[in-house]
């Protein structure tokens, strides 16, 4: 029996990548920032930036401007896509702590101030990037 792979997202740029903002929802609640952007995450081996992806992140980073500043912080990225194998370390994180740094939500992106977690789920729809940042409290 063979079965059929679903349609993957490409390992390129998009149409407009490089323009404008991408949507989003963000959400600050119990001291933890929530964000939900349908956006394409770039593999590392590919050599593109997407700087709407920067630029989305920048622009939330602003509105939440010194929320985490000075301070230690935890990033927590789950990557949707809609296939059921895929190497999630093949993702590239940069523009997501660029965008924040740019933005003033963190104070740096550099291992006194961040960790992160990168997690791959299987989406059923769109490419989805969900970010979530909080306050480091002694472990």
């Amino acid at each position: 029996m063979y079965k059929l792979k679903r349609p993957v997202p490409p390992d390129y740029p998009l149409p407009g990548t490089e323009e404008g903002i991408s949507d989003y929802e963000d959400e600050y609640s119990d001291e933890i920032l929530k964000l939900k952007i349908c956006e394409l995450l770039p593999a590392v081996r590919i050599p593109y930036n997407n700087k709407r992806l920067e630029r989305t992140f920048q622009l939330i980073g602003e509105k939440y401007n010194g929320l985490f500043a000075n301070k230690e912080v935890i990033v927590r990225v789950q990557v949707s896509i809609p296939r059921d194998n895929w190497d999630i370390d093949n993702r590239d994180l940069r523009y997501i702590l660029n965008g924040i740094v740019y933005g003033g939500l963190i104070s740096d992106d550099n291992i006194n101030f961040v960790s992160y977690m990168l997690e791959g789920i299987k989406g059923k729809g769109n490419v989805i990037v969900n970010t979530y940042t909080k306050e480091v409290i002694d472990m």
